[in-house]
């Protein structure tokens, strides 16, 4: 019941939001979009106190879902809402956008190695944490339980299984190269996403997290769930967005090469878990439409 009110609260905020910038237009609604899209989102889990995104601060990265293990693709609803534009000049706009994903679920997050946690024997790589995040771990974060689990276990390692829902939705300003009064090119600006995130962490202790580069997989071996967290919140986004190509007439708009993707990555929040310290999260997204078509009402 919770989600259902923080929805609503959700879309509430985007309507009077849109109502202020679309307030002297004939009509909210442009259409109805189909498009060939992926997205993708990147999860990092990192110490307290810290955001993780300095050179220094990385190496208390603790989780961070790796695009070598594809585990970032999420599937985005090919169908969508299509804002009215604002047309601001011959060469400049701006634009409304919503977003929406299916439920995610995502076993077997990877340890952040980029800052050595990696090992390899007999071709199969086994990652674990840095040696700071080891020792972040082992004298900050576990308790005697967990501990005893990785006592005489040197390829020990931290994932997490994650159940991610959300959805965004923003505003944008940019300018375009008009060719003639139906086509542009190279669409570019920024704007803003304000997203409702709906998550919840399971953590997990490895024997040992195997990851066989033939297979572009990884597993957590021995797997152990040590807690778990939920939480329901919005996150404020900056974007970049740019479009390659766009043809627009009174009755449909066919863009292709659309890209959109947060400039702000390093804004956590915490969660609660139930037998550890809180630890910090970020989570952002990102989008590519190969090919889309608007059906204008």
């Amino acid at each position: 019941m919770s989600m259902l009110k923080q929805v609503l609260a959700f879309c509430a905020l985007m309507l009077i939001s849109l109502s202020v910038v679309l307030a002297e237009k004939d009509t909210w609604i442009d259409g109805i979009t189909l498009r060939a899209a992926k997205s993708s989102y990147k999860l990092k889990i990192v110490k307290p106190g810290t955001t993780g995104s300095s050179e220094e601060e990385k190496k208390y990265r603790l989780i961070e879902n790796s695009a070598d293990l594809h585990q970032e693709n999420v599937d985005l609803i090919p169908i969508t809402i299509a804002f009215s534009e604002n047309l601001l000049s011959s060469f400049a706009f701006g634009e409304a956008y919503i977003n929406f994903f299916n439920k995610h679920v995502q076993n077997d997050i990877a340890p952040y190695i980029k800052k050595g946690g990696k090992q390899t024997s007999d071709g199969v790589e086994y990652w674990r944490q840095s040696s700071t995040g080891i020792n972040y771990l082992i004298n900050e974060f576990f308790n005697s339980d967990d501990k005893d689990f990785i006592n005489g276990k040197d390829k020990w390692a931290m994932s997490v299984d994650a159940e991610i829902l959300f959805f965004n939705a923003g505003y944008t300003w940019g300018i375009f190269i008009p060719l003639s009064k139906n086509y542009r090119i190279f669409k570019i600006g920024l704007g803003f996403s304000l997203d409702y995130i709906d998550l919840t962490i399971k953590l997990n202790l490895c024997e040992e997290y195997k990851v066989i580069s033939s297979e572009e997989t990884g597993k957590c071996m021995g797997k152990k769930e040590i807690d778990k967290a939920k939480k329901e919140l919005f996150n404020f986004q900056q974007l970049l967005f740019f479009t390659l190509f766009e043809k627009k007439t009174k009755d449909s708009i066919w863009r292709i090469l659309a890209a959109t993707g947060g400039l702000s990555s390093d804004s956590p929040f915490s969660m609660d878990y139930e037998k550890h310290e809180s630890l910090e999260h970020t989570l952002t997204s990102k989008q590519i439409e190969f090919i889309s078509y608007t059906y204008r009402f």
